[in-house]
């Protein structure tokens, strides 16, 4: 990547995210929509901002987001409740660390 003189920790962070310009952009285009893009947290995090839980966010103009590095840092804490909590699924695939380790082995097995 071409960083123009930041450093990767400086290319994390410049330019800002302006949240309130996507709320802006959705108010003024609503027949478009909207995704966030990086600094979401956690998939919890991230159904904040979406579907009008925001204060800012107008409903169902702002529909998804990027969880980003948050992701590979904190896998299960970020995203272990996603399939329930975003997607509105009855439970998660995944119920436990263990369990997501099993079934990769198996997957990778396989594809060996």
């Amino acid at each position: 990547a071409i960083l123009g003189g930041l450093s990767p920790a400086e290319n994390r962070t410049v330019p800002p995210l302006h949240r309130e310009w996507v709320y802006a952009l959705a108010r003024d285009f609503p027949h478009l929509r909207f995704s966030l893009n990086g600094q979401l947290r956690s998939c919890h995090h991230a159904q904040h901002f979406f579907g009008g839980a925001h204060p800012d966010a107008p409903e169902g103009h702002v529909v998804g987001g990027m969880i980003g590095r948050a992701a590979y840092e904190r896998p299960w804490l970020c995203l272990a409740d996603a399939d329930r909590s975003v997607f509105g699924e009855p439970t998660n695939a995944a119920q436990s660390r263990r369990q997501v380790m099993e079934d990769y082995c198996g997957y990778a097995g396989d594809i060996m």
